[in-house]
């Protein structure tokens, strides 16, 4: 029985295997069971190992290439994959390369496909070069069939056993949390000074985020307001674009609220996360309120 088709059988638990004639389909595997696929040449081998062939986008993985050269001559050797169908878009990108010292190789991208080749490969040896690779970061979740390319000598072959499939899960959940601050301007300014903070608590990245504050209805007018950030009158509500956040990034949008003469009573505002990409699981996080208390028709406080 082959080599790689012991290894499969013996990862069963993990991978799972549609045997059809001579064609082996392995579906796909984690990062602790890495797919290899190989081809056999007249005058050599190419054997390519996945480190994953499960991702999300933007996720990086490395296939290590080794080519050896069986024949009694030096042979050009070449080897090549993509991630999708020919005239598509590319699902990967290239981060890096690592080729030995000798014999002497070159890697590239030449969107869709990632490239290694050694020209001169002399009888009897190897080499081995390492993709350092990542999924685009818009890569639509769903399965694409690996297309894989060897050449040695003056043949080429596009069959590669086991095929190889990878699958790009939908982005992780982002749970996007809020919290508002209140400061009481200077005395008899008849101001609040607000802060909203949007906290992505994970485990995804927020690719884009809006963030509302809902002000007193006593409000005139606001000040200061940072950049992305509008208010509407008729509302009395500035919404800010918070945009994009890494698990556990935050970022603040700062701005000043203005009051004329006031009745004794509360001023209360309400900043809320008005959406966000992906989806946030705890819409427990999403809003925050503070009070603040006008003591005098000029003097407010805020606990």
């Amino acid at each position: 029985m082959p080599l790689f088709i012991r290894r499969v059988v013996a990862a069963l638990a993990a991978v799972l295997l549609t045997v059809t004639g001579l064609t082996v389909t392995a579906g796909s595997a984690s990062a602790a069971d890495p797919v290899t696929s190989s081809r056999t040449f007249p005058n050599g081998t190419i054997t390519a190992a996945f480190s994953d062939t499960t991702f999300r986008a933007g996720d990086p993985f490395t296939v290590t290439v080794t080519v050896t050269n069986t024949g009694t001559t030096t042979q050009g050797v070449g080897y090549s994959f993509r991630g999708n169908d020919f005239g598509t878009p590319a699902l990967f990108t290239l981060d890096s390369c690592d080729l030995p010292s000798s014999p002497s190789g070159s890697c590239d991208n030449p969107a869709p496909d990632l490239r290694v080749r050694f020209s001169s490969l002399p009888a009897g040896q190897s080499a081995t070069a390492t993709f350092h690779a990542r999924v685009v970061p818009d890569a639509a979740p769903g399965s694409y069939n690996a297309f894989q390319t060897g050449t040695i000598g003056l043949v080429t072959s596009m069959t590669f056993s086991p095929a190889v499939t990878f699958t790009v899960q939908p982005p992780a959940d982002a749970d996007l949390g809020v919290t508002l601050t209140a400061t009481a301007g200077p005395l008899l300014s008849s101001q609040i000074n607000y802060a909203a903070t949007v906290t992505n608590n994970g485990p995804g990245t927020a690719g884009a985020s809006t963030t509302t504050v809902l002000l007193p209805t006593q409000t005139t007018s606001v000040t200061g307001l940072p950049a992305g950030c509008t208010y509407t009158t008729g509302t009395r509500t500035v919404t800010c674009d918070t945009g994009a956040l890494a698990n556990g990034a935050s970022t603040t949008r700062s701005f000043t609220a203005n009051f004329g003469l006031l009745s004794l009573g509360t001023l209360s505002a309400t900043a809320a996360r008005a959406s966000s990409t992906p989806t946030d699981p705890n819409p427990a996080n999403d809003t925050a309120t503070r009070n603040c208390t006008v003591l005098t028709s000029l003097i407010i406080t805020c606990p």
